[in-house]
C-alpha cells in the first residue's frame, strides 16, 4: 500500500528495497477519499514484513515514521500519537516531524526511540501540517486492513493524462566519478542526456549524440522513443580511454509507460557499453550495445 497521491495518474510504477533490485508493480486502485493506493507485485519480496495491528493507536503512544523524506537513504524518526477522535477520521495525528518522501511510508509502535521487530503498523504516513511544526496525519490501520481484504472498496486508477510524464524534479545521474579530466567529460555528457529524458529537454539528451547518430533520426523521433522514460539507480563500472574518446560500461533501471519497454515491460534492467567520441571539444555517444555482447536489457519482473 502507498499513498494514492504518491501515484497519482502515474505512467509507470516501481518497487525498489533498500540497497536491492526493483520490482514492477501495477496500481490495483485507488481511494482519494482516505488517500490509499493498493500496488500489487508479481513476485514476492525479501525483508522484513510488519504486521498491521488489530488495535487502534492511542494518544500518548511512543510512534516512529519510516521512509525516504527529500529522497534521503531510509529514515526512522520517533514521537508519539498527539491525537485520536472522529473528527479526523480516517486519519490520527502524530508529533513527529516528517517531510515529501515520507508519503505512503508506515507508522510502527516503538519502544521509545527504538522500533521494534514486532511494532505493528498502526497507519500510513499522507500529510503534514504546514502551519505547524512537528505534526502530521496518517491513515488508520483499520482504514488499511479494510481496504487490504476488499480491493473492490478503490477505484480503478485514472491512467495519466499527459503525452509525456515526467519523473520527480531532482532526478538521480551517474556518479562517474569526475577523477580526472577524461571523467569529467563523461560526467558532463551523461548528466545531460539523462538529465535532459528525465526531465523532458529532449533536445538536451538529443545534443548529447554524435552526428552519425542524429543523422539516423530527428529529434522528434528520439524523444517518441524515451518521452515516458525515467533512467535512475546508476552504477557505473568502467571508464576507460579509446584512441577516439572513451568507452563505458553502465546499469541503470530505467521505468517506462507499459509498452515502451523493450519487450513490452514497465520496468526495466539495463547492461549498456556506451561508445563515445570526441567532437569539437565535446564527448558525445556515438554507440550503445548490450555488455560484453549481451541483449543489455532484463525485465524488472
Amino acid at each position: 500500500m502507498t499513498a494514492a497521491h504518491v501515484v497519482e495518474e502515474a505512467a509507470s510504477v516501481a518497487i525498489m528495497q533498500e540497497g536491492g533490485p526493483a520490482y514492477q508493480a501495477s496500481v490495483v486502485g485507488v481511494e482519494t477519499s482516505t488517500d490509499v493506493a493498493l500496488l500489487e507485485l508479481h513476485e514476492d519480496l525479501d525483508g522484513h514484513e510488519f504486521g498491521i495491528t488489530g488495535s487502534p493507536t492511542v494518544a500518548g503512544e511512543s510512534l516512529a515514521a519510516i521512509g525516504h523524506p527529500l529522497g534521503d537513504p531510509l529514515t526512522i524518526t520517533t514521537g508519539t500519537t498527539s491525537r485520536v477522535d472522529d473528527a479526523l477520521w480516517p486519519s490520527f495525528q502524530l508529533d513527529i516531524s516528517v517531510s515529501p518522501g515520507n508519503s505512503g511510508g508506515p507508522v510502527v509502535r516503538a519502544g521509545g526511540p527504538v522500533v521494534r521487530a514486532d511494532g505493528d503498523v498502526v497507519g500510513m504516513l499522507v500529510a503534514k501540517d504546514t502551519e505547524a511544526e512537528g505534526l502530521s496525519y496518517a491513515v488508520r490501520a483499520d482504514v488499511l486492513t479494510e481496504r487490504l481484504e476488499s480491493p473492490s472498496l478503490l477505484a480503478p486508477p485514472a491512467p495519466a493524462d499527459c503525452n509525456r510524464p515526467l519523473g520527480p524534479e531532482e532526478s538521480e545521474l551517474p556518479d562517474i566519478g569526475a577523477a580526472d579530466d577524461l571523467e569529467i567529460a563523461v560526467a558532463a555528457t551523461f548528466n545531460n542526456y539523462f538529465s535532459g529524458i528525465n526531465g523532458g529537454d529532449y533536445q538536451l539528451a538529443f545534443d548529447q549524440l554524435s552526428p552519425r547518430l542524429q543523422g539516423n533520426m530527428a529529434v522528434d523521433e528520439f524523444a517518441a522513443g524515451v518521452e515516458t522514460s525515467y533512467d535512475f539507480d546508476f552504477v557505473a563500472h568502467t571508464v576507460e580511454e579509446t584512441s577516439d574518446g572513451a568507452h563505458v560500461w553502465l546499469e541503470f533501471v530505467s521505468l517506462q509507460a507499459p509498452g515502451y519497454g523493450p519487450e513490452g515491460e514497465a520496468c526495466t534492467y539495463w547492461s549498456l557499453d556506451y561508445e563515445l567520441i570526441w567532437h569539437d571539444g565535446w564527448l558525445l555517444i556515438d554507440g550503445v550495445t548490450g555488455h560484453d555482447g549481451s541483449s543489455g536489457h532484463v525485465s524488472c519482473s
